[in-house]
């Protein structure tokens, strides 16, 4: 897996429903609200049971406002 180039952290990248990319953590979080379905990450605001939850490294980089990109 690849690392963030800021902190270092192990990430993966993703690819949205809008098929931008987006670093997320690599583990699993419970207090995660993005869900893997068919290769596409999506954002949940539930929390389907016995799924895997991840969180996207911005939420968690202390130097993601480096790597937003604005559209």
């Amino acid at each position: 897996m690849p690392n963030c180039k800021s902190c270092g952290a192990s990430i993966r990248w993703v690819k949205t429903e809008a098929g931008k990319s987006m670093p997320i953590d690599d583990k699993p979080n419970p207090a995660g609200n993005i869900v893997i379905e068919n290769g596409v990450a999506t954002v949940r605001t539930d929390k389907p049971a016995n799924t895997r939850l991840y969180i996207s490294h911005f939420a968690t980089c202390v130097n993601a406002a480096k790597h937003r990109k604005v559209d």
